[in-house]
């Protein structure tokens, strides 16, 4: 499994992202700002506005494998890769509230707090509902990555949320689940 984290200005949070991630080695994509030297990374310098999913995609070149998509200031408490390794027999995409000591809670409204998981809700009251599916903490299976890049011209995430904020996780949880891939979610 390979983890990606985008950063952009949250340099702080660095070092404790690879400590709650040992013995895995994530790969640091710094968005228009400072590197973190002791870190593996990599480096954008150009564009304007929310690049989050363009971010995911930097650090996710060359990777044909599970990818674990992290936010720069979302640091997992606990043995988040052995939840990973639990669930994915389960699930072809898992999202995480990523409930960090460092900022407010992510947790949504469908999401259990007594640490059991499930499958995120995709109807409400009979109608087709994508709720909440958002990558401040989302794992994709490898043949979820390789569908994705197929229906987006060789990207995970959709060149349409460029620069604009939002939207480009729920994107990419729509075609998962409309591809027949399994998304749920854990609250660990």
């Amino acid at each position: 499994m390979h983890v990606v984290v985008i950063n952009k200005d949250q340099q702080e949070f660095v070092a404790p992202m690879m400590a709650a991630l040992s013995p895995v080695e994530p790969l640091f994509v710094f968005d228009r700002c400072e590197p973190v030297e002791g870190c593996r990374y990599r480096i954008n310098s150009s564009g304007i506005g929310f690049l989050a999913g363009k971010m995911r995609d930097l650090g996710a070149e060359g990777i044909d494998d599970d990818i674990f998509f992290l936010d720069g200031d979302k640091v997992p408490q606990g043995d988040i890769v052995a939840d990973i390794e639990r669930l994915k027999s389960k699930y072809d995409c898992i999202c995480y509230g990523v409930d960090a000591q460092y900022e407010h809670s992510e947790l949504r409204g469908f999401m259990r707090t007594d640490g059991v998981d499930g499958i995120v809700p995709w109807q409400k009251d009979g109608r087709p509902f994508a709720y909440g599916c958002y990558t401040c903490g989302m794992w994709i299976c490898r043949e979820g990555i390789r569908k994705l890049r197929m229906l987006n011209g060789g990207r995970i995430f959709h060149s349409a949320f460029d620069g604009t904020w939002g939207d480009e996780d729920n994107f990419v949880a729509d075609e998962l689940h409309y591809s027949g891939y399994r998304i749920g979610y854990s609250t660990h």
